[in-house]
């Protein structure tokens, strides 16, 4: 047969079809269009019991990104984040009262004042880690709780609520009032899930597309992960824009002015300024450490204050909180393992459950305590069991993430010798998957169980419908202990804690990732 002929028989190319949505996407854009609506529209067609249980709900969304942010991001349990929203609460009453301003004007007014207090005291408490963290928010909170009880305009520490006059400046009617208070709180909540989804979409995604270029393995994958907002960047002449015409000419000039700073203070340094700065330097350590030992004295002051029943219950506390913990690892481990490495290996089922996954991971766990606590309150275990599984609610996403991303960075020259040499499932898991998802395994338990410590303190003690429901733990004792102004049994918890994370990392934790970097690395 001719060339021709060949030609002939070959038809036109099929037309390139673009496709801007499907059907599953447009389901559910039009849900999430009815359910905004549905509930901007509450006030109208709610009561007011409704509304109360929703702004609830609005503001855990909103306390809670804070605890995904401190135990996601950095693992770190803190048992004095109460500080900055009673600071914040505290300014806008003094704005509305003293100022004579609008709660609704108060408010951002009062969100300003409160983070130019909160980022120096935040930026030194950053610069500790583990125990060390966990003390010293305990020892910002006694502080500030400290100083309002000195100040008899915020009600000495105890709280103090709005007068009438400065409420109803809010709105004329009650309604009004609580219609308005419900929206500023969905706002809220809309804005936190926002950044979250605007930071996946601008910031991870993008960053885990262009680390795919850096995974080790000889044979190409065939699929990718992709990030449409990299790809456009990569297009256009953005990027290269930027360095070459802002970041490269500023870096120069800021590393010149250093430069000229540096030989300019050798020049005009004189020769006893290192003895002053040592000198100095050891004048603010003496401060430093003088501080911190009166603080150690006034601990030792109010351990010493503690009865046996109260010792006891410190013991027994902490014994319940650690099972609670390791429970929740636990279980969480059983089923993120086998769910993250099936969505980690098949391109095909991490389009459709990876956004799933991350937008039920993006609702704090907190938001959704009271649905939890209307469920299993009524199982036979009360408080015990449902402690369990609002920790499971703070943990599990930890665990899948990391699980995930360990499973995708299984090279897939590895995987298709296993296919190749007819490997078992039982032998491709055994000699395959979980050696090489180890290292991450240990990441994510390492990170869910601060973030299990830490949402044992609301797990185990919780306000809700105008009651207080609360179980033995750890964390209960802490919150408890808040709420009455114990304060030496709020440092005895806080510090038995504190120590039981510290063995744990020692004793379990680090042996854990020596053994992950010395076993189970994957090395060209």
């Amino acid at each position: 047969m001719s060339a021709s002929a060949k030609d002939k028989d070959v038809g036109p190319p099929p037309k390139a079809r673009v496709v801007h949505s499907t059907l599953s996407s447009r389901i559910g854009m039009a849900f999430w269009i009815v359910l905004t609506a549905a509930l901007v529209a509450l006030p109208y067609w709610g009561d007011r019991q409704m509304m109360r249980l929703a702004t609830e709900i609005y503001s855990f969304v909103a306390l809670a990104s804070l605890w995904n942010f401190l135990a996601g991001y950095a693992g770190l349990v803190s048992v004095g984040q109460q500080t900055f929203v009673g600071l914040g609460g505290y300014t806008l009453y003094l704005c509305a009262l003293w100022a004579g301003l609008n709660p609704m004007v108060g408010l951002p007014l009062a969100g300003v004042i409160g983070a130019l207090i909160s980022v120096p005291i935040v930026l030194l408490l950053l610069k500790l880690r583990g125990a060390y963290f966990t003390i010293g928010s305990w020892v910002v909170a006694e502080v500030f709780l400290q100083i309002f009880q000195l100040v008899p305009a915020v009600g000495g520490g105890s709280g103090i609520s709005l007068p009438a006059k400065v409420v109803q400046s809010i709105a004329a009617s009650r309604s009004g009032r609580e219609s308005l208070i419900y929206w500023i709180f969905l706002a809220l909540a809309v804005a936190v899930i926002g950044v979250i989804v605007l930071l996946d979409q601008l910031v991870w995604r993008p960053v885990i597309a262009w680390a795919d270029k850096f995974k080790m393995e000889s044979v190409e994958a065939v699929s990718a992960p992709r990030s449409g907002v990299l790809t456009v960047l990569r297009r256009s002449g953005v990027p290269a824009a930027i360095h070459d015409h802002l970041i490269h000419p500023v870096s120069e000039r800021l590393l010149a002015a250093a430069c000229r700073r540096e030989a300019a203070s050798e020049i005009a340094a004189p020769k006893h300024s290192g003895a002053a700065r040592k000198w100095l330097g050891r004048v603010l350590g003496f401060l430093v450490v003088a501080v911190l030992a009166w603080f150690a004295f006034l601990a030792a002051k109010r351990l010493m204050l503690l009865s046996k029943p109260q010792v006891l219950e410190l013991l027994l506390g902490a014994a319940a909180t650690f099972a609670r913990v390791e429970g929740s690892l636990l279980l969480g481990a059983l089923w993120t393992i086998p769910v993250g490495v099936a969505i980690g290996l098949s391109p095909r089922l991490a389009r459709i459950a990876q956004p799933i996954v991350q937008v039920a991971a993006s609702v704090p766990a907190t938001a959704l305590f009271p649905v939890v606590l209307l469920l299993l309150l009524r199982l036979r275990g009360g408080m015990g069991i449902t402690a369990i599984a609002l920790m499971l609610l703070g943990t599990q996403w930890y665990i899948l993430f990391n699980v995930i991303a360990g499973a995708m960075a299984i090279p897939s020259d590895l995987r298709e010798v296993a296919q190749i040499y007819g490997f078992s499932r039982w032998e491709r898991w055994r000699e395959l998957i979980l050696p090489a998802i180890f290292p991450y395994l240990i990441t994510g338990l390492l990170t869910a169980s601060g973030g299990a410590w830490n949402a044992s303190i609301v797990a185990e003690y919780f306000h809700f419908g105008g009651r207080t429901l609360h179980t033995i733990g750890l964390g209960s004792i802490i919150s408890r202990s808040t709420d009455l102004g114990q304060m030496d049994v709020l440092l005895a918890a806080t510090l038995l804690m504190a120590i039981i994370v510290v063995v744990m990392n020692r004793l379990v934790w680090r042996r854990l990732y020596r053994l992950a970097e010395t076993r189970f690395k994957l090395e060209t």
